[in-house]
């Protein structure tokens, strides 16, 4: 994947001649914001990717607008470097825009649409979970396409303390629930918490760090993930991770835009919720 600070190669002396159709009577208008959503909505699932020429044929912009309009999205996180030159695709910024109009639904679907742009954009699986017991419940399953796919549902459940989606959760947990919760562990797996713990420890401060864990080849030898928890309403925590396998998700891109961006829809599903 290219790196996300690539910058947006333009051919050299081209300038906005400011085309691309009247400009509207309304004063109120704006007309340049007009167009960067124009831009915005030329992305869709069947064209995640896309150039300046191609964008100039579908907005009827001129092409030195569209350049400009493209390079200050870029710079504002709403596009990034897409696999080839002059290529560009929708960043994770752009889910934020849509959460304030999934407010009044189920948290599970809330969190749905972002969760497949995600999954299609990674090559991925995105998936949420609740806690049962020692265990995570999946209560949301989105996938991307992916060379690899796990059997998992909305219904399976994983290990609490050997996945990143359980281990986000525990990360989460109020100091005195995790104490609880770390007994109860130690009393049915004794001999083996001792390492159990140094691993969690080691997890535990990389989410205070970061807000998220990463998570390479622990749960699954060819599966990378990353995974962050919320604070529902009612007490609640929910956790959230992001796996496909290695060689589609590096480490790097794991900590530099997956985890991040699962970061960002936890603190917008939990102020919702």
């Amino acid at each position: 994947m290219t790196p996300s600070n690539a910058t947006l190669i333009t051919p050299g002396g081209a300038s906005d001649s400011g085309g691309g159709g009247a400009e509207p009577k309304d004063r109120q208008f704006v007309t340049a914001l007009a167009r960067g959503l124009k831009v915005l909505r030329c992305f869709a699932a069947e064209k995640r990717e896309l150039g300046s020429s191609e964008i100039a044929r579908l907005t009827g912009l001129p092409q030195p607008t569209v350049w400009r309009l493209c390079k200050t999205l870029q710079d504002e996180g709403y596009l990034l470097p897409g696999s080839g030159r002059d290529q560009l695709q929708l960043s994770p910024s752009v889910l934020g825009l849509g959460y304030s109009a999934l407010a009044s639904m189920a948290l599970t679907e809330v969190a749905k649409p972002a969760m497949q742009e995600m999954a299609n954009r990674f090559g991925a699986a995105c998936s949420m979970a609740t806690r049962n017991g020692l265990h995570m419940i999946l209560v949301q399953r989105c996938q991307g396409q992916s060379d690899l796919v796990l059997n998992l549902h909305v219904g399976s459940q994983l290990p609490l303390t050997a996945s990143a989606i359980g281990t986000a959760y525990i990360a989460c947990m109020s100091e005195a629930d995790r104490a609880s919760l770390y007994q109860d562990i130690k009393a049915r797996d004794e001999p083996n918490w001792p390492a159990r713990e140094a691993i969690l420890a080691h997890a535990l401060r990389q989410y205070a760090a970061d807000g998220f864990i990463v998570d390479c080849g622990g749960f699954h030898p060819r599966i990378n993930t990353a995974a962050a928890a919320f604070n529902a309403s009612g007490g609640l925590i929910y956790s959230l991770s992001c796996g496909a396998p290695a060689e589609q998700l590096s480490e790097d891109v794991l900590r530099k835009e997956v985890g991040p961006a699962l970061l960002r829809l936890s603190k917008a599903l939990a102020s919702q919720h």
